[in-house]
């Protein structure tokens, strides 16, 4: 769950996940989704947003993202920073 939330926030850090991407990734069920992130909601890895009482959206936390991959997983680099590290390093 928190690898795809991870994945996600790589690709998209400003936005949430919707609840039919999040299953159509961890191919779960309703019940087990809604289950596995109220648990995660509780360990504050993720926050949700509910609308009538069924999550709709999920975010992982800064914690959730750091549990999930190394910093340096979620560090994008034009291809000119990579061409000029040499040059001008940032790390």
């Amino acid at each position: 769950m928190l690898e795809a939330l991870a994945e996600d926030y790589r690709v998209n850090p400003g936005l949430y996940m919707t609840r039919e991407e999040l299953q159509e990734d961890t191919g779960l069920d309703d019940e087990t989704l809604d289950e596995a992130l109220g648990y995660l909601e509780g360990k504050g890895l993720v926050k949700l947003y509910r609308m009538r009482g069924v999550i709709r959206l999920s975010k992982a936390t800064y914690e959730g993202l750091k549990k999930a991959k190394p910093q340096e997983y979620y560090v994008w680099l034009p291809r000119w920073v990579e061409e000029n590290r040499d040059k001008y390093p940032i790390f």
